[in-house]
């Protein structure tokens, strides 16, 4: 691995571990119910996030590149604390939409094929789990009316 391709790495992972996603994996979602299913989906999209970002750490280790400083989330995102899952749902989407745009346009410049396997691995991860954030924000469907009783 080149210089400038850890760097690229480097910045994936410090920018991935201080994402709003990483962030709500700290915070507490309000649901109405503690055992809500999408809280619970949620708190498993978080953790295999966080477990890909690792994957990212993990291939800088293996060729002798330091990991990056970190640092610590926007201030912003405290501001999320304790409000309503359904409205942090659709700040999540609102984030994750750009940020894969902006590791799609990354990639496409990684010219090492062991690199590039896994950001794009670590972009596979990332399209799924916004879909399945957009599958836990969207609507229920609604109901069919019953037919009424002859």
């Amino acid at each position: 691995m080149d210089l400038p391709t850890a760097k690229l790495v480097q910045g994936i992972v410090r920018r991935e571990s201080l994402s709003l996603l990483s962030y709500v994996g700290d915070a507490f979602p309000w649901t109405a119910k503690l055992a809500d299913p999408a809280l619970a989906l949620l708190r498993q999209i978080v953790a295999e996030h966080n477990r890909a970002v690792s994957t990212l750490g993990r291939l800088l280790a293996r060729h002798r590149m330091a990991p990056p400083s970190i640092g610590s989330y926007p201030s912003s995102f405290t501001a999320i604390n304790f409000l309503a899952l359904n409205y942090i749902l659709a700040r999540l989407i609102d984030s994750e939409r750009p940020s894969l745009i902006v590791l799609e346009a990354e990639t496409a410049g990684v010219t090492d094929p062991e690199v590039r396997a896994v950001i794009e691995q670590f972009l596979n991860v990332k399209r799924g789990h916004l879909a399945r954030l957009q599958a836990l924000a969207a609507p229920p469907p609604a109901s069919a009316p019953t037919p009424a009783a002859s």
